[in-house]
Parts: structure tokens; sequence; C-alpha cells
């Protein structure tokens, strides 16, 4: 668990991880469960850019085992912003062919939307030739919502030496 200040934002981490066998799943290695979760706390935050704010979370969960002595290993993790309801998943399959030579392939997925934010009185596009209903709204993507239409697959090959 770490803890960090800068300006008026406070930030905290905490990080869980634990080792579990599922035998009808993989009887010779375990699965491997982290989560992380980051709290954030900004003060004055309605004074300023589009921030969700003041309280911030942001949580993973991570899973990940090794079959074939760990030459075939199968990995998923999951991202969610709970102020924005953004988020990801991101899923990879890693096969050792040698001590030298692996092939990955993923996939990675996004997922979020526009928020309606009032801006602040100091706030970015406040005023302009803004008319009608909603005038004086903004239309913000906060944390992973900018990246939503950027889902990916991907097929690496590696060679070390």
């Amino acid at each position: 668990m770490t803890a960090t200040n800068k300006a008026d934002t406070y930030n905290l981490t905490m990080s869980i991880d634990r080792p579990t066998f599922i035998n009808f799943l993989n009887q010779n290695r375990t699965f491997f469960f982290n989560t992380q979760w980051f709290f954030q706390w900004i003060n004055g935050y309605e004074r300023g850019f589009y921030a969700n704010g003041p309280f911030n979370m942001l949580a993973t969960f991570t899973v990940a085992t090794g079959y074939f002595q760990d030459r075939l290993l199968p990995s998923a993790t999951f991202v969610y912003d709970f102020a924005s309801a953004s988020g990801a998943g991101l899923a990879r399959v890693t096969y050792r062919m040698t001590q030298n030579f692996t092939v990955s392939v993923g996939m990675a997925g996004f997922f979020g939307h526009y928020q309606t934010k009032t801006p602040g009185l100091w706030g970015v596009g406040v005023g302009g030739n803004r008319v009608n209903r909603g005038a004086n709204q903004s239309f913000v993507e906060n944390w992973l919502a900018p990246i939503r239409e950027r889902d990916e697959l991907y097929f690496s090959l590696r060679y070390t030496f």
C-alpha cells in the first residue's frame, strides 16, 4: 500500500496477490490472481479541468497460469474506472517454443462513453458562443473512454539471444 501527495491530489494504491490451485483446470500449477486498486482524491477539482472528482477509483484484476512446464502461458486482465464507467479487457496466450523463441497472440478491448460535465467557473471552455439547451454543458471522455474505439488484436514473435 502506498500513498502520495502532489499539489492538492492524494493518491493511495493497494495490491493483493494470491496463488491458488484450481485442480480441475490445472493440477500442476497455481492460478495467480492479482488485484490492484487505485484511489484518488482531488481537492478543488471543480475549479479547473473536466476531471471526475473529488473521489476517483480504478481497479485491475489479473489471472494467469502456466501449462506444459510453463511453455503455454495464458493470462487475462480486466480494468475498470468507477467514476467514468470505462475500462478494458486484455487477454494473451504466450507459447515458448524454445528458450529463445516465443510466440504471443492477444487482444485488447476498451469501452467507455462521453460524460456530461458542467464546467467550473474558471474552467476551460466557459463562455464562448454556446446557446440553447445544454449551453452550459461540456462533453468529456475521462480515463479509458478516449481509446474505446481502439480495440486491437496482436501477434508477437520474439527471439532473444
